[in-house]
Order: structure tokens, then C-alpha cells, then sequence
């Protein structure tokens, strides 16, 4: 990326811009006094500092495990909170796992796992296209936008601007919304039968359910007098499930 004196050189080098013969101001393209270049030079934008922030994690994780001859449990709570590094961009998960084994005999044992897991997370739009090099990523804004451009005015307010095909990247996640939760619970149980010294029986059954729920929004603001595109809002909804029985034979003798 260059900062605004490589900028201002580059343009000049192209023709881009005119310098007054006092080498003080820039011309217009009617021949007049224009932008002084000491004020831009004293303009030097990151936009992908401004745009970009510092991410947090944070996980925690409680276990709890036990029982006596017969009968074991163990059981754990996890909660893990991250904060992205993009405006609006942020995940979370709180898990629960609980698992017991118990032996009603020296031969036979029953036992059952339960997993619990719900997940948030806030993405960021970034054009109908999907992103990549696309006008309205503003990812790609921030790379391409000039840096002698300000973000803020004199009273610290953020500036809304549009610099040719880009507009200032706060902009962006102002008017859209991409947020996703999803649900999922796993069960299994099982019963094992040592029916001799060498060969085990063991048959296990197993849900998996799985449902999520998805919002995006898209302002009709977001790519006005650029693509024409009216907007958009869109709910999903969406269930699964499945079952399914395993039943294993054992065989070991040496």
C-alpha cells in the first residue's frame, strides 16, 4: 500500500495530476487553483488500520468426572467467545457433554453420551457476488482507497464518502446484517455383553439432530447508482436428523 506521498508522486508521474508552477497547489482541470498539496501530504489514511481491530478470544472449559465400581460419569461445560477482527464479525459456542457407564454385572454394561452445542456467529457481507475483488468488499475498499482521504471530520464523526467505485468502509457494515445460530444435540447409548472370555456383543444406538436459523439483510443503500440492486432480506431455516444402530461382534483369542 502506498501512503499519500507515494500517492500523490504516482499521480503525477501519470499525468494525473497538475502542479502549479509555485509547486503549492494542484490545478484543476479548468486551469484553476486547486487542492493545496502540503494539505493533502498532511493526510496519511491506513485504511486497513482504520478498518481492521484487534480480536479477543476467550474460552472456558469445567469438567467434572467421578462414580464408584459400578457405575462412572463424567461431565463438562464449554463456552468459547471469539470477537473478529472485522466490525460486526464475531463467534460463540456453549458446549454441555454428558457420558455414563454403569455395570449391572460382571458380563453386561449399559451406558449413554449426550453432547449439547449451541453456536452464534456474525459474518460480514461482502457484495452480492460473494466477495473477492468486488467494489463492494469492503475488505478490498480498504486496500484500494486513497490516503489522503479522511476518515473522520473535526468533530470525530466517521465521514461517509464515496472515492470513485469505493465508499468508506464503515459504510458497509452500517447497512447489512449476516447472522447464522445453529443447534445441535447428539445422544448415543449402548449395552455390552462379554458372552464369553473371547467375544464381546455390542450394540449402540445414535441421534444426531442438527437445526439452524440464518438471517441477512442488505440495504438498497449499499450499492445505490453503482449496480442498480434493490436489496435483499432473507431468513433460512433449516432441520435434520439422524438415527442410526450399529451392532458389533467382538472376536479375540489367541
Amino acid at each position: 500500500m502506498m501512503n499519500t506521498a507515494q500517492r500523490l508522486q504516482y499521480e503525477e508521474n501519470l499525468g494525473m495530476r497538475q502542479l502549479h508552477a509555485s509547486g503549492k497547489f494542484y490545478l484543476n482541470q479548468d486551469g484553476s487553483l486547486g487542492e493545496r498539496k502540503d494539505s493533502l501530504l498532511s493526510i496519511n489514511t491506513n485504511w486497513v488500520n482504520e478498518l481492521f481491530k484487534t480480536g479477543l478470544i476467550q474460552s472456558h472449559d469445567l469438567s467434572i468426572r467421578g462414580g464408584s465400581e459400578k457405575t462412572k460419569y463424567f461431565a463438562s461445560l464449554n463456552y468459547y467467545d471469539q470477537d473478529g477482527t472485522l466490525p460486526s464479525s464475531a463467534y460463540k459456542r456453549i458446549g454441555l457433554k454428558l457420558n455414563l457407564d454403569h455395570s449391572l454385572s460382571k458380563s453386561f454394561k449399559i451406558g449413554m453420551s449426550n453432547t449439547l452445542a449451541q453456536e452464534s456467529r456474525k459474518d460480514v457481507l461482502t457484495g452480492t457476488n460473494g466477495g473477492g475483488m468486488n467494489t463492494l468488499n469492503p475488505v478490498f475498499g480498504a486496500y484500494a482507497l486513497l490516503p489522503y482521504l479522511k476518515p473522520y471530520n473535526e468533530d470525530g464523526e466517521l465521514i461517509d464518502f464515496r472515492s470513485g467505485l469505493f465508499r468508506t468502509p464503515y459504510f458497509y457494515y452500517s447497512m447489512s446484517a449476516a447472522d447464522e445460530k445453529r443447534l445441535k444435540l447428539v445422544n448415543t447409548i449402548f449395552a455390552e455383553w462379554q458372552i464369553v472370555d473371547f467375544l464381546k456383543f455390542k450394540s449402540t444406538l445414535g441421534s444426531d439432530y442438527y437445526t439452524r436459523n440464518s438471517y441477512n439483510y442488505l440495504s438498497p443503500e449499499w450499492q445505490k447508482d453503482i449496480e442498480g440492486d434493490k436489496g435483499y432480506s432473507a431468513r433460512g431455516f433449516g432441520d435434520e436428523q439422524n438415527i442410526t444402530n450399529t451392532n458389533l461382534f467382538t472376536f479375540r483369542k489367541s
